[in-house]
Order: C-alpha cells, then structure tokens, then sequence
C-alpha cells in the first residue's frame, strides 16, 4: 500500500466494495468475479480485474506459495486450492472441468 496507494484507493477498495454491493444484492448466490460483479465494477466507472501488475519487489512481506491439492476428471489432472479441495471433500460444492465439463473428483493425499 506504501507503493501504489492511488491504486489501492481507486481499484482495491472499488473491488473489494463491488462483492459486498454484489453479495447483498444477489443474497450471496452470485459467482466471485462473475458477470454481475463485473457489472458493479463497470458501474463504479472501474475496469473489473481481479489481478494487478504491480511491481512489489520493494515488498518486505514474503510472497506464499498456496498449497494445491489434486482432482480429476475424465480428460485430466487439475491442481485446486484447498478451499475447493476442502469444499468437494465434505460434498459443499461440484466442480467441473472446462474442457470436457466432466465432474472432478479429489485424488487423496498420501
């Protein structure tokens, strides 16, 4: 924030506040970075991205590697975050593929 604040104002706080219009407007039933999201933030005069560019080699803050777990499908092998992993796991979420929109299926750990 140091670096880039004029950004951090004008697009961060802008994203971040399109989820909550989005959320109460849609009751949480629609996707993160969906079209009415995207809708929001065109409305708030902002281009809707959900990543940046900016240079933060500077950064003091060490980057983090996220852990990904394994799923498959009937094409291949995908690497998912563990909020998806754990959300197939315990049956909260379906998940497909793009490519042949078969469903995936956790790979266990060992």
């Amino acid at each position: 924030m140091k670096e880039n604040p004029d950004y951090i104002v004008n697009q961060t706080v802008v994203h971040e506040a399109a989820h909550l219009i989005v959320y109460a407007l849609y009751n949480g039933k629609a996707k993160a970075h969906g079209r009415e999201w995207k809708s929001v933030m065109r409305r708030l005069g902002v281009n809707p991205s959900r990543c940046h560019n900016l240079d933060v080699s500077n950064s003091k803050q060490k980057s983090r590697r996220v852990k990904r777990y394994k799923a498959k499908c009937e094409c291949m092998i995908h690497e998912i975050t563990v909020i998806k992993y754990r959300r197939m796991v315990i049956g909260e979420a379906t998940y497909l593929c793009r490519k042949c929109c078969g469903r995936l299926k956790s790979i266990a750990e060992k």
